[in-house]
């Protein structure tokens, strides 16, 4: 999803479209999640619960552990245990989340925080920390910057993106080098001066991978980690890669 408050302009379809299939790739891998509603007494619902009935019918719900017991006994990456008798508190709380000046992504954030930090959820494993917190705080840190990724698929570039960052938030997302009269092929460096020439600044930092090495970042479990050690030794060609070091970005 892209945040409304983004201005998106001229991407390209068919590459936006690959991009966007990794993602839903990685969702459904990562949606292997059994979800248990309960009134501290009773199992009121489950979710992707078929291969764990029996674990859930003997579930002890006054046993603290019991989140990680039923992990241990159904097919699944986590459990998520729901007490009814929070819900309300948890409804206040993802309700206090929400700020005018917040943007969807930074409120998506703070929900997640409140859903992990309620008293309603008993989850195995430990909650999943925010892998995208280092990034927002180098994002805040540095303010403004322009910086782009480039996809190749052997010599053919598969996908551009420009984003433009002013304080701490994206606001510009464009294609690059793709469209109506763009090159099938062009370098990596001949494609980076030609976006520098189209705006007033340069790029602050770029990114050349190829579709191999994106797609691996898809398919590990920190995909931000991921990208931030590709940036620093695996990309083709980079800029600004000293900004997004580990070290840097505070990962």
């Amino acid at each position: 999803m892209i945040s409304p408050q983004v201005h998106v302009t001229n991407l390209d379809p068919d590459g936006f479209a690959w991009l966007c299939d990794l993602a839903a790739a990685r969702q459904a891998r990562d949606a292997r999640w059994l979800w248990v509603r309960h009134d501290g007494t009773r199992v009121l619902a489950t979710v992707n619960a078929e291969n764990a009935g029996p674990a859930v019918a003997a579930l002890r719900l006054d046993d603290p552990d019991a989140a990680t017991t039923l992990l241990h006994q159904a097919d699944v990456k986590r459990v998520v245990l729901l007490d009814d008798r929070h819900r309300p508190a948890l409804g206040e709380a993802l309700d206090a989340a929400a700020a005018p000046d917040l943007t969807q992504w930074s409120y998506f954030r703070a929900c997640q925080r409140a859903f992990w930090e309620s008293p309603a959820v008993l989850t195995a494993p430990e909650p999943p920390a925010d892998a995208w917190a280092p990034i927002a705080g180098c994002l805040a840190r540095h303010g403004d910057l322009d910086l782009a990724l480039l996809v190749y698929d052997g010599p053919a570039l598969l996908l551009g993106l420009r984003a433009s960052v002013r304080e701490g938030a994206v606001v510009e997302l464009t294609g690059a080098g793709q469209g109506p009269g763009a090159a099938p092929t062009v370098s990596p460096e001949e494609l980076v001066q030609l976006m520098d020439r189209d705006r007033e600044r340069e790029l602050d930092a770029v990114l050349v991978a190829t579709r191999g090495q994106i797609e691996a970042c898809f398919e590990a479990d920190n995909l931000p980690a991921a990208v931030l050690d590709l940036a620093g030794e695996g990309a083709l060609f980079a800029r600004g890669a000293e900004l997004f070091t580990p070290a840097s970005v505070g990962a």
